[in-house]
């Protein structure tokens, strides 16, 4: 995803290497499948300024060339029983407590995005990634998270620095990268799905870097 993005950056014919890493990653994780999308509509959106009319061609050829590489990737999704039952059994659908909250519930479609908002926030809690985030796991690292507790402060740092000296687009692009990839895992029943947000650790630990750098 990273190197994708990296050749998407550069640019003229590395965009096809980029959308083709890119589009790997799709084929190697489910939940990449909505992550990459987003993170590329990201990129578009952040970058519209330059994408002129003038331009419009190679975007063109650029999405048909990315729709042409997940059309496999597609079919799979749609033909596999095993691919959908899979997506099924992890939904949070399976949750009980959003189970119970909606058979009480005088307004079920408010309690069922309030219920992933507030999970979706609880796969941001620095509480989980700095601290104890791994006890939700069958990883048996207790009192552990998949990031390391010293990281804390310098992505803190990290922050201030790219409010301070970084571009909007960069800021933009950095914070949806940690942003993005959580959006799946609000979407699952386990409270905690730090195999789901790898991208986000690796912004994360990017953004910790430039902590330091600060310092």
């Amino acid at each position: 995803i990273f190197l994708g993005l990296f050749c998407l950056l550069k640019g003229s014919l590395y965009r096809y290497i980029g959308l083709i890493l890119l589009a790997a990653s799709m084929y190697v994780y489910t939940s990449y499948t909505m992550v990459v999308p987003l993170i590329i509509l990201l990129f578009v959106l952040t970058f519209r300024k330059k994408m002129s009319f003038q331009k419009l061609k190679p975007i063109i050829s650029s999405l048909t060339f990315f729709i042409i590489l997940i059309i496999p990737l597609t079919y799979i999704t749609f033909v596999n029983e095993d691919l959908r039952f899979r997506a099924a059994s992890v939904l949070i659908s399976q949750d009980q407590n959003l189970t119970k909250q909606l058979e009480i519930s005088q307004n079920r479609t408010l309690t069922f995005l309030d219920y992933v908002f507030n999970k979706y926030l609880a796969q941001l809690n620095p509480t989980y990634l700095f601290g104890n985030g791994l006890d939700f796991t069958n990883q048996g690292l207790i009192g552990m998270g998949p990031l390391l507790f010293w990281q804390f402060p310098l992505f803190i740092l990290g922050i201030i620095f790219i409010i301070k000296k970084f571009f909007f687009n960069q800021r933009v692009i950095l914070l949806g990268l940690i942003a993005i990839p959580m959006i799946p895992a609000s979407l699952t029943f386990e409270p905690f799905s730090p195999h789901r947000v790898m991208p986000s650790f690796i912004a994360i630990s990017i953004i910790s870097g430039l902590g330091l750098y600060f310092l």
